[in-house]
């Protein structure tokens, strides 16, 4: 069977103890808390990582821009 602290078998037998011990309507709810936890740390983290990429793309574009100028100016001289 399964390897490990927590194998199926183990986590379903936790599963069924929950029930039994708070009901369905609790487990409900947690798992719904859960689910809803998880969602938004993913929707928070992907907008992280979309803000560092825009950062980035700006960072780029002013060192564009700036190298652009000093060679303009060095042309002029």
């Amino acid at each position: 069977m399964g390897e490990g602290l927590f194998s199926p078998l183990h986590l379903l037998l936790l599963v069924i103890i929950f029930l039994l011990l708070f009901g369905p309507s609790k487990f409900a709810s947690v798992t719904k808390g859960l689910g809803k936890g998880l969602g938004d740390g993913y929707r928070n983290f992907k907008s992280a990582m979309n803000e560092g990429e825009q950062n980035k793309e700006e960072k780029e574009e002013k060192n564009v821009k700036t190298t652009d100028a000093k060679t303009s100016d060095e042309k002029k001289s």
